[in-house]
C-alpha cells in the first residue's frame, strides 16, 4: 500500500518519508475499518480517497455525499465501494474538470496567492471567507453549495479560535486549510507538515500560522512539481 500511495498521490510521498507513509496506511485501514471496509479493494480505494479529499473525508461537510454511501451499512461493502466509486467520478468530473483543467487552474491560484481567504474591506467575516473560496476554487464551491461553505466557515471559526487565530486573515486561513485539505487537515496523516506546526504549543498563534503559510508554500511547490512531471 505504501508503494500505491507513492506512485498514486506522489505529492504526499515526495514530503514524506516511508515510516510516515507506513503510519497514514496503517491509519487509512483503521479508518476504513469503521466503515467495514475490510476487503483490499476497498480499503485501498478508501486511502485513495483520503490522499485526494483528506483523512476525514468521511465526515467533512463538503462530501455529504461520501458520509450517506458510508453509514449505509445494509449495503455489502463492495455495492459501497463500487457507489463511492460512482459518485466519486461525478464530483471529479464536476470540480477538477476535463483533463483535470478546473484543479490545476486552482492549484495555480494558491500557489500565487495562497489560502488567505479574508482580505481588507467592509464585508462581514462571512461574506469575506465565502467570497475568498469562490475566488480560489469557484467550481468546487458551485458543486458543494453555500450550506456547506457556511457549515465549513463555522468549524474552522472554532478551529481557528481554538488555536489562538485572533487575526481575521489567520482565521480565514484557517478555513482556506479546511476547504482545500479538508476539515480534518490538521490531525491528517497524510500532512504531517502542518500537524509539526500546529502541535508545538510553545509557538503563539500568530507566529505558527506564520510557520503554516510557509510549509503551505513549500508542499504547493511539491504538488506543482509533482503535477509538471507527470
Amino acid at each position: 500500500m505504501v508503494s500505491h500511495v507513492k506512485s498514486f498521490a506522489p505529492w504526499h510521498a515526495d514530503v514524506l518519508d516511508d515510516r510516515y507513509l507506513r503510519d497514514a496506511v496503517r491509519e487509512g485501514r483503521e479508518r476504513a475499518s469503521r466503515h467495514r471496509f475490510f476487503l483490499r479493494g476497498p480499503v485501498r480505494f478508501y486511502m485513495e480517497l483520503m490522499c485526494f479529499l483528506g483523512a476525514g473525508f468521511d465526515t467533512d461537510p463538503q462530501y455529504p455525499w461520501a458520509t450517506r454511501i458510508l453509514e449505509d451499512q445494509s449495503i455489502p461493502e463492495l455495492l459501497r465501494a463500487d457507489r463511492l466509486h460512482a459518485a466519486t467520478i461525478t464530483y471529479l468530473d464536476r470540480v477538477a474538470g476535463p483533463e483535470n483543467l478546473y484543479a490545476t487552474a486552482a492549484l495555480h491560484r494558491m500557489t500565487s496567492i495562497g489560502l488567505d481567504l479574508v482580505t481588507a474591506g467592509g464585508a462581514t467575516f462571512e461574506i469575506s471567507a465565502l467570497a475568498g473560496m469562490r475566488r480560489l476554487y469557484p467550481e468546487k464551491c458551485e458543486f458543494i453549495g453555500q450550506p456547506a461553505l457556511e457549515t465549513l466557515i463555522e468549524e474552522g471559526t472554532r478551529f481557528a479560535t481554538a488555536h489562538r487565530a485572533v487575526e481575521p486573515a489567520d482565521r480565514g486561513f484557517c478555513i482556506g486549510m479546511m476547504f482545500v485539505f479538508g476539515h480534518g487537515f490538521a490531525s491528517d496523516p497524510l500532512l504531517r507538515w502542518g500537524q509539526e506546526v500546529l502541535v508545538e504549543q510553545q509557538i503563539s498563534g500568530p507566529e505558527s500560522f506564520m510557520r503554516l503559510r510557509g510549509r503551505l508554500r513549500n508542499y504547493l511547490e511539491a504538488i506543482s512539481g509533482s503535477m509538471e512531471g507527470a
